[in-house]
């Protein structure tokens, strides 16, 4: 199945990173002829 999965991808805390949101989106293909 051709198209993209957006998962909610974290790295750190929360706690110690207050001014920035260690959490971002990212896209995943899921057609792998698109992977290089």
């Amino acid at each position: 199945m051709d198209g993209w999965i957006r998962i909610f991808e974290c790295h750190g805390s929360l706690e110690s990173r207050r001014d920035h949101d260690p959490c971002n989106w990212v896209e995943i293909s899921t057609n792998p002829k698109i992977l290089s």
